[in-house]
């Protein structure tokens, strides 16, 4: 009995000055009772000046009920306990708080709003799961008839040749339904909705509990578990047809594609990409960029016929060499250059730290463009050639041993046609052999041919017509990773399209967002951090300055 008289009479208690005022007032902000001289005070604080004030009686009589938290009494200090500490996870009083002053603790309304705010976006959370399924279910009939209408209606408007093409779609589209339904199949059946309603109502059952120490612990038992359950209940995808303008001479945007949009992650304001170091070079423009053991790199501007070995830390000081020459492209083995030298004497040549050249091949009615070399030593390298000036250019990506033998020449795919109509960069993926090609296919435009070691081609990717970009894709630079290939796009669009190994997108980086102008090559390091080389668009030779990006992706 005196217990709860001395529970009652505490909660009539100002919070500020626990005088045997009467409390008038309540803060819907931080919830604090108040009498009437803490009241003055509380409005006056430059921390609390700002909070809503109101009186008792119009909480009451205004404000939606709410759970709220009863408040125990402190057996030493004879005080509401009004704080929780994590530290020690007891319930304490003001005067405990000054025995408790170095742990972690915070007002039990505030750790409360916090819980029940967590509780209800886990409620929220599983209600969308639960209500995607069964929209699934109920659109699922006439989604699918929609979307075989539009395929047929595509395929009757392109001539004989695409019917490769629409069969590629026909079976995605089949396939994405047969996953998906065999997906909806084990969720149902394995009664994991079941299991999410028993958590619901523990979730619920937390909402209404008084004692906080009680609700905080029930909250840790329950969250974690919560968690798990949702884990195992994937997020239904989504599939829509986007046709395709058929007059286009790209397939991709010609005959349309299908859009996963829950595999399709726009990136234009996630902070992704951390800039390590920023640099500034004596360059207007950087070509290319390979770097060579742990600090330094190779920069090429060809409208210069510059070429530089330069110190990571050190680029607009003096170079620790530089080279003449009018160079497209650049591949390091070991310690040394591989560069095309599109001058005179066309060739490939070998440029060792110290400057010393070395001709590796000559080409007589070709110009190299582009050049990869494998750890083995063998060279990849894109070609072009031409018998007179107007006629068609015959571009091909060449196999060379280490001795610069022609081992395998890719001109043409399996149907007869030519694979490419300008091959601006060529790499190997380290990882499954996939030779990739950058093709040009306009001043303003290109594509990225991805071809087995046997040249077959695997995919070509166009960009990705659901990001909506200013222009079309207009690779400039590539680079590979583990389980990645990174294209850069240039132009308008100033971004970084991320692809699996298989050609798959998986998101698009705009530089604009995170304030890196204009890159036209990129590399990835030992490190694994991404290099940027920019362009200078400043009109004052004098001061124009191309930049160096070294950056890393989360």
């Amino acid at each position: 009995m005196a217990d709860s008289s001395c529970k009652a009479k505490d909660e009539n208690l100002c919070l500020l000055c626990e005088c045997r005022n009467t409390v008038n007032w309540k803060c819907l902000k931080c919830s604090d009772s108040l009498c009437n001289d803490c009241k003055k005070v509380h409005e006056k604080l430059s921390s609390t000046k700002d909070h809503e004030v109101v009186s008792l009686e119009q909480y009451d009589g205004n404000i939606p009920h709410q759970t709220t938290t009863s408040y125990t009494t402190c057996s030493l200090h004879k005080r509401s306990c009004k704080f929780f500490c994590a530290d020690c996870n007891v319930v304490i009083c003001r005067k405990c708080a000054k025995e408790h002053g170095d742990h972690k603790y915070g007002k039990l309304s505030t750790l409360r709003r916090e819980i029940e705010e967590k509780v209800n976006s886990l409620l929220i959370e599983m209600k969308n799961r639960k209500d995607s399924y069964d929209i699934y279910e109920q659109s699922k009939h006439h989604k699918k008839l929609t979307l075989e209408k539009e395929l047929k209606d595509t395929r009757e408007t392109i001539l004989e040749f695409t019917e490769q093409h629409y069969e590629m779609l026909q079976q995605n589209f089949n396939q994405f339904y047969r996953e998906s339904d065999g997906q909806v199949c084990i969720i149902y059946e394995g009664g994991y909705f079941e299991n999410l309603h028993e958590k619901e109502i523990r979730l619920n059952d937390i909402l209404v509990t008084e004692d906080f120490t009680q609700m905080i612990q029930k909250f840790d038992k329950l969250d974690e578990d919560v968690m798990n359950t949702l884990s195992v209940i994937p997020k239904l995808k989504n599939v829509e047809f986007k046709p395709g303008n058929v007059i286009d001479e790209l397939a991709v945007h010609g005959f349309g594609c299908l859009l996963f949009n829950d595999n399709i992650k726009s990136l234009f304001e996630s902070e992704t990409l951390t800039i390590l170091k920023e640099k500034e070079t004596d360059f207007k423009k950087i070509d290319f960029i390979r770097p060579l053991g742990t600090d330094t790199m190779w920069l090429a501007d060809q409208k210069t016929e510059v070429l530089q070995l330069v110190d990571y830390n050190h680029l607009t000081s003096n170079p620790i060499n530089q080279i003449s020459m009018i160079v497209s492209d650049g591949c390091v083995l070991n310690e040394h250059l591989f560069v095309t030298d599109k001058g005179c004497n066309k060739a490939i040549r070998i440029i060792s730290m110290d400057g010393t050249i070395k001709t590796f091949k000559e080409f007589e009615n070709a110009i190299p463009t582009c050049i990869y070399v494998c750890p083995t030593g063998e060279v990849f390298v894109g070609t072009m050639e031409s018998s007179d000036y107007f006629s068609e250019k015959d571009c091909r990506i060449q196999k060379l041993s280490k001795a610069g033998d022609v081992k395998q020449e890719l001109e043409f795919d399996n149907r007869g046609i030519k694979l490419f109509k300008d091959p601006y960069r060529c790499c190997v993926n380290e990882m499954n052999k996939n030779i990739l090609v950058i093709d040009l296919t306009s001043d303003k435009a290109g594509r990225l041919i991805c071809m087995t070691e046997k040249g077959d081609v695997k995919f070509r990717y166009f960009g990705n017509m659901s990001l909506s970009l200013p222009e079309p894709f207009s690779p400039s630079s590539m680079a590979c990773t583990n389980d990645t290939i990174l294209v850069n796009d240039y132009n308008s669009n100033n971004g970084l399209h991320v692809l699996n190994i298989d050609g798959k997108f998986i998101h698009f980086l705009s530089y604009s967002y995170f304030e890196i102008d204009n890159p036209v090559s990129i590399a990835v390091d030992q490190h694994g951090q991404l290099l940027l080389g920019s362009v200078s668009y400043e009109s004052n030779e004098s001061t124009v300055k191309s930049k160096i990006y070294l950056t890393k992706i989360q």
